[in-house]
């Protein structure tokens, strides 16, 4: 089930495959230049674009809509990270290994 973390490889050499650090360390940094790279902010701002031309006002009914779909993406997005220390846990059964 061992999953691994694959970085952006842009014009930015301190991506998280990089010989220092922890693994922690590496996949902040590789989370870091996924979500820093001028792609993803490409795609980001062009998301954002397409979103503000449904033209939804804070108030509106729409708004109060996407705020319930917003918090219960937050959940998910929670629940989905692993609680400090837990992936320690799980690589120690094996699992992940």
């Amino acid at each position: 089930m061992g999953r691994s973390l694959q970085c952006h490889r842009g014009t930015d050499d301190g991506c998280c495959l990089s010989a220092c650090g922890t693994c922690d360390q590496q996949a902040v940094a590789c989370f870091v230049a996924n979500w820093t790279n001028s792609e993803f902010v490409k795609f980001v701002r062009d998301l954002a674009d397409v979103v503000n031309t449904y033209g939804v006002r804070p108030g509106s009914q729409q708004w109060a809509k996407a705020e319930v779909i917003w918090a219960r993406i937050l959940e998910l997005e929670e629940a989905f990270w692993p609680e400090e220390g837990e992936e320690m846990n799980v690589l120690s059964c094996g699992i992940g290994a």
